[in-house]
């Protein structure tokens, strides 16, 4: 996470980049690239190097990673380095650190949430104790939507970044952290096939939806019938998607219009 500020002027010693030591950034460009620790650093020399022709500052954080093992670097002494590091080059400015506990979703078993949100806790704690070692820590950003409500539990964040609790969809109401009226988002698609009684077939498949599962969910169907709830789909291609209405009142027609919630409206 990047934002890009104006250096109007040289007032401050510590922000501006014409004023920042280079020697480390120095003593990096002299090694090879195969002798730097973290791929994470090129991205830094980069930004840095923007910034200077520039002549702005760049604000960064440094992504710690909480279990996900998607993004960033593991709390120790490899992301403490890592972001002295990006500190010191010229033209970036560290505010602070992120992350992204993707891998933590509310589930039947409280037990699991429980112990995976104290580990994520614990985690954290260390990348906190960084601002000891004279980092700032101004921003601490994380969350998700499905744990959005237990962000207060992450002690020292200040900053949620939580994304499709805006519409909601069906994997946040299985995860029992939304309802169906709080669902937003809603696809309208048509049907255009009714191969045998009690199915039919609608004209948005894999790229209208999407192929996302919910690992949790009482069934592996792929969205909600908002007028149907009783209707699944049960199969799905690029283009088509397979719904079963054989325990609905109605029989579906061609020509029926479809209104259907997403298994995630992350695409939205």
């Amino acid at each position: 996470m990047v934002e890009a500020e104006s250096r109007r002027s040289c007032s401050s010693p510590t922000r501006c980049w014409a004023r920042r030591s280079c020697a480390g950034w120095s003593e990096w460009r002299a090694r090879p690239p195969s002798l730097w620790p973290w791929t994470a650093w090129r991205p830094h020399a980069k930004l840095s190097e923007a910034a200077v022709a520039a002549g702005v500052d760049f604000t960064v954080q440094v992504e710690a990673d909480l279990g996900l093992h998607r993004c960033g670097l593991a709390p120790g002494a490899e992301l403490v380095a890592l972001a002295k590091a990006a500190d010191a080059l010229p033209g970036l400015r560290l505010e602070g650190f992120q992350y992204y506990a993707g891998h933590l979703w509310p589930t039947t078993n409280c037990l699991i949430l429980r112990r995976s949100t104290r580990q994520s806790a614990t985690a954290w704690a260390e990348v906190r104790a960084s601002s000891k070692a004279g980092l700032p820590l101004d921003v601490v950003s994380g969350g998700t939507s499905p744990t959005l409500w237990r962000s207060h539990e992450i002690a020292g964040q200040n900053e949620i970044r939580p994304g499709t609790y805006v519409y909601n969809d069906r994997s946040l109401v299985e995860a029992d952290a939304a309802s169906w009226d709080d669902c937003a988002a809603t696809l309208l698609v048509t049907v255009v096939s009714t191969p045998r009684p009690g199915f039919a077939i609608v004209d948005g498949g894999s790229k209208t939806f999407t192929s996302d599962g919910v690992p949790f969910a009482k069934d592996s169907t792929h969205g909600r019938v908002t007028e149907a709830p009783e209707a699944r789909f049960y199969k799905m291609n690029e283009e088509t998607r397979f719904l079963d209405m054989t325990a609905c009142e109605q029989p579906a027609k061609i020509g029926d219009g479809c209104a259907s919630c997403p298994t995630t409206s992350a695409w939205l």
